[in-house]
């Protein structure tokens, strides 16, 4: 189930096998593997405190405006040529060799509040290599680069692994707004919609829907424009609160 066990509604009794949980990076790993998206959180949230310098994250790419004609993209908080900071995760590499048989790779770095594309072209790939381990904490610096038709890419300048052990406070600064949602006067088939356009968001924010007499679900989801406007069509917007 998306939303998991219903909070504050009486509920049959059930003996469980008392079964040690898994600690919380082989939960998220395991969700990732079987289900292709992180459902109770992201790897990423512990460590996303220590990157708050950065001027760069995957959630600037949802503010754009498309042509309708041509579908071309005009972001709003970014351009080609900006140069960029970021934290992540290495969520995938993809190694090419070039004409002169140089290696690159094509990086895909996962924060929060999504994914972007790095470019490590052959002098800088081979600085940087040791560090291309899956799901290894990085942080990048390079220019962000818009090709006509394609998602915006991150064309490297560096790239260093993250060294440091996650301090309380560091998990403190990396709380996040609660999102809520009241869903109440939807009828079973829209909540049942609702429920799978918030699946299609997964992220770090805590999501609580209030549906039906006492039910209050909770889930975790990426809040962006793009889902406020899509949560738009089924409820007002005093029916949605990020506090």
């Amino acid at each position: 189930s998306l939303f998991g066990d219903v909070i504050e509604e009486a509920a049959p009794t059930v003996t469980f096998p008392d079964i040690p949980e898994w600690e919380s990076d082989d939960l998220l790993s395991k969700e990732k593997s079987v289900l292709g998206v992180y459902v109770s959180g992201h790897p990423f949230g512990k460590y996303a405190g220590y990157f708050k310098d950065c001027t760069f994250h995957t959630g600037l790419l949802a503010d754009f405006e498309e042509d309708e004609e041509t579908g071309d993209r005009t972001y709003q908080r970014i351009k080609a040529g900006d140069f960029a900071t970021m934290g992540g995760l290495v969520a995938g590499v993809k190694k090419l060799a070039t004409k002169s048989g140089a290696s690159m790779a094509f990086i895909t770095l996962e924060d929060l509040y999504g994914s972007v594309e790095c470019v490590a072209f052959p002098r800088i790939y081979e600085k940087i290599k040791p560090a291309l381990k899956h799901d290894a904490v990085v942080r990048v610096a390079g220019k962000i680069d818009l090709p006509s038709g394609k998602a915006p890419v991150i064309i490297l300048d560096s790239l260093e692994a993250f060294e440091g052990d996650i301090k309380p406070e560091a998990r403190a600064e990396t709380q996040k707004e609660t999102l809520w949602i009241d869903a109440r006067t939807l009828s079973e088939e829209d909540f049942g919609e609702l429920t799978e356009l918030l699946s299609s968001y997964p992220g770090d924010t805590t999501a609580k829907i209030l549906y039906g007499e006492k039910g209050r679900f909770k889930t975790s989801v990426r809040f962006s424009r793009a889902l406020q406007a899509e949560l738009l069509l089924y409820l007002p917007p005093e029916k949605i609160k990020l506090q």
